[in-house]
């Protein structure tokens, strides 16, 4: 299949989309998790929750409100670091690569968690981070083959000729025969001379 630059960019679009998706329910999740909610959605980072839930329950824990602060910074800093590459990736998809190794990483931490404490339900997770992965992959690969392309693969189409468009019909000659010919031959004088007398008469 022949790859176009408009079908890579929108690899790269909906790899981007899915980044932005995954930021957007992981900040919701660390929302619910700081207000005690049971809920929660799988399609998002795992390490920033961890450490907000970390300082969240030392706080509670200790009393220590030190605790608190550090791990609401740590873990916006740590779901913040995505949000840039979010932007630099519209005109330079190549970048793509950086979110994809922090994602790995993240997906390598479930996974040992899902190993150390399996949960059925850490299975949705891990398949919701697959789907990102996959995607991000699929981003990256789209990157580096746009980069790839020849510069007459991104010149506009050129217009067709008319010629091409609209082809010149050509027009049968209809036969004519010899009594038909005669005729017209034979009645074209007269017209002139009846034309002539009228003339004369006036």
């Amino acid at each position: 299949m022949t790859q176009t630059p408009a079908s890579l960019e929108k690899v790269i679009k909906n790899s981007r989309n899915n980044l932005m998706v995954m930021l957007i329910l992981t900040l919701i999740n660390m929302v619910l998790l700081f207000a005690q909610s049971a809920v929660s959605f799988p399609f998002s980072a795992t390490i920033p929750q961890y450490v907000l839930g970390f300082g969240y329950g030392f706080y509670t824990a200790s009393d220590s409100a030190v605790a608190l602060v550090l791990g609401i910074v740590l873990s916006v800093f740590l779901l913040g670091i995505y949000l840039p590459f979010y932007f630099l990736t519209k005109k330079h998809p190549s970048l793509l690569l950086v979110p994809l190794i922090m994602f790995i990483l993240d997906t390598a931490f479930i996974l040992w968690l899902t190993a150390i404490s399996f949960d059925v339900s850490m299975l949705i997770d891990v398949a919701f981070h697959l789907w990102v992965l996959f995607y991000l992959v699929l981003g990256v690969y789209a990157a580096y083959k746009i980069r790839r392309l020849p510069p007459e693969a991104f010149a506009p189409p050129q217009p067709m000729p008319s010629a091409i468009l609209y082809p010149e019909i050509p027009t049968a000659e209809v036969p004519v025969s010899f009594e038909e010919q005669s005729a017209v031959e034979n009645t074209a004088p007269e017209t002139i001379e009846t034309n002539t007398d009228s003339t004369d008469a006036s």
